[in-house]
């Protein structure tokens, strides 16, 4: 919900009829609402923000991108054994930090050696998965292709150093 206004709060639920209406009577608070529904400044803002996201074209140009950078990580195993899964969608993608060797067991150390050294670089990563073993880019909208080269490369240094 928070990049729905912008970054202002606000909660928002869609479903079929047929999904909404097997939530059954109210007894109280339903389970689709919250603090800030319907809050008029978040309408607000959420409209904006989805003019802009089309006006500006900015999912397309994340799905654009978004393959760029896929096809730039998916290498990542072949150079860096200690990657192991790369999965994602559009700009946001994760990968998973394993460790060398045929166990490809999870590596939740190397994972927050990697978030600490990216983070002294500039580079916000989250590290999060069932075993805190995968690294997530979710870069924004509106990055653009120089910066994201610019923060792989910084991470492509920080996956051949000896952080493992």
């Amino acid at each position: 919900g928070k990049a729905m206004a912008g970054g202002f709060p606000l909660f928002a639920c869609i479903g079929t009829p047929e999904v909404m209406r097997r939530w059954g009577k109210s007894t109280g608070e339903a389970l689709h609402t919250s603090t800030f529904l319907g809050n008029p400044l978040g309408c607000a803002m959420a409209l904006a923000t989805l003019e802009i996201l089309e006006h500006e074209k900015l999912m397309v140009r994340a799905a654009r991108l978004g393959q760029w950078l896929m096809q730039r990580v998916q290498r990542w195993p072949e150079r860096f054994p200690q990657v192991g899964d790369i999965r994602g969608i559009g700009l946001m993608i994760g990968f998973e930090l394993i460790t060398d060797g045929e166990t490809r067991a999870p590596n939740p150390e190397l994972a927050w050696s990697v978030v600490e050294a990216a983070l002294q670089q500039g580079i916000i990563l989250l590290s999060g998965g069932a075993f805190r073993n995968v690294l997530t880019l979710s870069p924004p909208l509106t990055i653009t292709q120089e910066q994201l080269s610019f923060g792989l490369a910084i991470l492509e240094h920080l996956l051949g150093t000896s952080l493992h």
